[in-house]
């Protein structure tokens, strides 16, 4: 995940480098945007001690709604609209209000060269974020420790377990979506992101504690988002 994240900051860093050249057809030039998204995730569920807890119910519901903030650079001609750009992820309280920052860089191509059909891309981003969990109580389905889980044990039933740390968050974003130009300043869209977020968390038991670091969460994230262009 490191690796990607020096990845997309090398490719916004070239963007600004190293703009189009301006002598390609129907040029549009660099320049900034600010936007945003919203919409609903659905997050696959499929355990962690061999599918006796829930993973949902330690780092946040099925289905939750989020809501992401993007600023970056456009570099577009007919051949290669790009961008790159920085973001802010929240969710609501589903998933535990769980917010992060990071990078990104989408790569797409025009349906149409002479008339204004919009455009499709394809991306990614990488973003660390964190779940403010501390002190906070929940059940848990079995009652499980790594202890207890290492030496075979069923589980005692559900139990009351608290968050002894916040739950810290490394997401990787694949996206795939679709852009309409309102007019030269204004943009909409509609997407569809795969994200794959790994999670480190800890909670304290009356039978011991769980220390677990590197759960992994696929979500599908259907959204639409505005752009204004400047």
């Amino acid at each position: 995940m490191k690796k990607l994240l020096i990845i997309l900051a090398l490719i916004y860093i070239n963007l600004l480098a190293y703009p189009l050249d301006e002598n390609l057809p129907y040029y549009n030039g660099s320049r900034f945007y600010i936007g945003t998204d919203y919409g609903v995730t659905n997050s696959m569920d499929d355990g962690y001690f061999g599918g006796k807890e829930s993973v949902g119910n330690v780092v946040g519901g099925k289905s939750s709604t989020r809501s992401d903030i993007e600023i970056g650079m456009i570099e577009s001609s007919i051949y290669r609209p790009m961008n790159a750009f920085l973001y802010r992820w929240q969710y609501d309280s589903n998933k535990n209000f769980e917010s992060g920052y990071g990078i990104g860089a989408k790569f797409g191509f025009r349906l149409d060269d002479r008339k204004n059909l919009g455009y499709v891309y394809f991306g990614a981003k990488d973003g660390i974020g964190s779940q403010s969990t501390k002190g906070n109580v929940f059940m848990t389905k079995n009652g499980l420790t790594n202890v207890s889980y290492a030496t075979l044990s069923n589980g005692v039933g559900p139990k009351p377990a608290v968050f002894i740390k916040d739950t810290d968050v490394i997401e990787i974003d694949l996206l795939l979506g679709y852009t309409y130009d309102v007019c030269k300043t204004f943009k909409i869209s509609a997407n569809v992101d795969y994200i794959s977020s790994n999670y480190d968390f800890a909670y304290h038991l009356q039978s011991g504690n769980v220390f677990l670091g590197g759960l992994t969460q696929d979500t599908l994230y259907f959204n639409v988002g505005v752009k204004y262009v400047f």
